[in-house]
């Protein structure tokens, strides 16, 4: 596929994503949409470099909206377990917030790898890392957490 048409999909789909997002929903909207820009500008200037240059700005994208939330909460997982939970104490409260920092940190670092590979790799190291380490990592995170809060849950059960 061209790179100018991959390009073209991915900005329709996301901009349509935003675009049907719940008004509850506004800041992604709104953080993401620079995210987007430049993403597209840079596409003119450099297609290869606006392809590599993807998981970046989705990495800082993501963080961006972690970090948000982390400023104006409740936080990105504090709303996730909500639908689980909706009575969540203070407890789960401080503990989603601790989860939000993680994966704002994730997501940072992630971004730094991602433009380390974009300038200092070879393609081949650029597409292991970022069309495989960095989702082994988030799959990683992501059931190292589920553990981690399985027992924190029980850990709190006992102890109330």
């Amino acid at each position: 596929m061209s790179p100018i048409i991959f390009v073209g999909i991915i900005s329709v789909l996301i901009m349509c994503r935003l675009l049907l997002l719940k008004p509850t929903i506004t800041p992604p909207k709104v953080y993401l949409t620079p995210v987007i820009l430049c993403f597209v500008g840079l596409f003119f200037i450099n297609q290869l470099a606006a392809i590599k240059f993807y998981p970046v700005l989705v990495s800082v994208g993501l963080g961006g909206v972690f970090l948000i939330s982390l400023i104006k909460p409740p936080t990105v997982i504090e709303r996730l377990a909500r639908m689980q939970e909706p009575n969540l104490n203070e407890a789960g409260v401080r503990y989603t917030r601790n989860v939000t920092i993680i994966w704002t940190g994730f997501f940072v670092l992630n971004a730094l790898i991602s433009v380390y590979t974009v300038f200092f790799s070879s393609l081949e190291i650029w597409t292991l890392y970022n069309g495989f380490i960095s989702y082994l990592l988030i799959g990683l995170l992501f059931c190292g957490e589920f553990i981690i809060r399985r027992y924190a849950k029980k850990k709190h059960t006992k102890s109330s």
